[in-house]
């Protein structure tokens, strides 16, 4: 609470346990909605969240810790599913379509770009078990 409103706060610590410097809070929805997903960059300038609307869906942010710009990952077609982190600034993340089935995107931050990678027919979807950093 910072006396006017209560709203969920991210925190980072560094290896000997001492709080980073984030920038200031609460970003977008933290104040509305619980954190379902939590994830930072392999190089920590970027966090990714999202939050929790369903208990799969819900929509996702990216947080640039250098600048403070927060961006928000979203599509007229449909809903943020859930992503992870394919490079430092590269953000590979799962669409639920408004016909049921699912489309794997690849977000480039810098550019704030989307690649379309593949769709699934209704009812089907995908699974993300890891990654390995590639160059798209």
């Amino acid at each position: 609470s910072d006396g006017e409103e209560d709203y969920n706060k991210i925190f980072s610590l560094t290896r000997d346990g001492r709080e980073e410097e984030l920038p200031p809070q609460p970003y977008p929805l933290l104040d509305q909605s619980d954190i379902r997903d939590l994830s930072f960059s392999p190089d920590g300038r970027y966090i990714h969240y999202s939050i929790q609307e369903t208990l799969a869906t819900g929509t996702g942010y990216i947080v640039d810790v250098s600048n403070s710009w927060v961006g928000v990952i979203c599509d007229e077609m449909g809903t943020f599913i859930d992503g992870q982190w394919a490079t430092e600034d590269q953000f590979v993340y799962k669409i639920l379509l408004e016909n049921g089935g699912q489309s794997l995107r690849l977000l480039d931050i810098p550019t704030w770009t989307i690649q379309t990678l593949a769709e699934t027919p209704p009812g089907q979807g995908f699974i993300v078990v890891g990654g390995t950093y590639l160059e798209f």
